[in-house]
């Protein structure tokens, strides 16, 4: 069993759904195969932190992937808020791990304001910056808060801004530069 996380409304029920690497789909004692009608066997409840928006699920052993969806009756209703595959989750780990190495060496930490394609503030949008234009070399990640604020330790020179979220467009990257100081 395993704890994951994942971003989604205050005060809105959410569900946790999870998946072996086969595409199976955990029915609460067991990963079996997709059966559409059996839809509210499949949901394993979240629980949210106070009023953070941020639910937790235990999810079994051998799970590979997980979907947070906002409750309803069927599949088709339901909308998945965050996704995760357990390999990305590890991804996310290290590069936290890099970012707290950043911070100890001194970096300056600059504050992000985490905007949609139409201006809205993206809440719960999960960022990658990378010193290429095609994203392959991330140096920082993290989550919008619930104001669309994100702080990060990055170096001087020019940026892209990778954005998130499935509530959202976003007009990926987004170009910066940080000042020399």
């Amino acid at each position: 069993m395993a704890t994951f996380v994942g971003v989604g409304e205050s005060g809105v029920t959410h569900d946790v759904f999870a998946y072996a690497a086969d595409g199976t789909v955990w029915n609460g004692s067991s990963f079996v195969a997709w059966v559409n009608g059996s839809f509210a066997t499949y949901r394993v409840t979240a629980t949210e932190q106070g009023t953070s928006g941020r639910f937790y699920a235990t999810l079994p052993a051998n799970t590979y992937q997980w979907e947070l969806r906002v409750r309803a009756g069927t599949l088709a209703d339901s909308e998945v808020v965050w996704a995760e595959n357990v390999d990305r989750v590890d991804e996310i780990l290290d590069e936290l791990a890099e970012l707290q190495t950043a911070l100890e060496v001194g970096e300056t930490v600059y504050t992000l304001y985490i905007t949609s394609g139409d201006g809205r503030r993206a809440s719960g949008a999960t960022v990658s910056i990378s010193t290429d234009e095609a994203g392959t070399n991330v140096i920082a990640a993290g989550v919008a808060d619930s104001t669309g604020k994100l702080a990060l330790p990055l170096p001087d020179g020019t940026l892209y801004v990778w954005a998130r979220h499935s509530k959202f467009t976003f007009d990926n990257p987004t170009e910066i530069t940080i000042p020399e100081a």
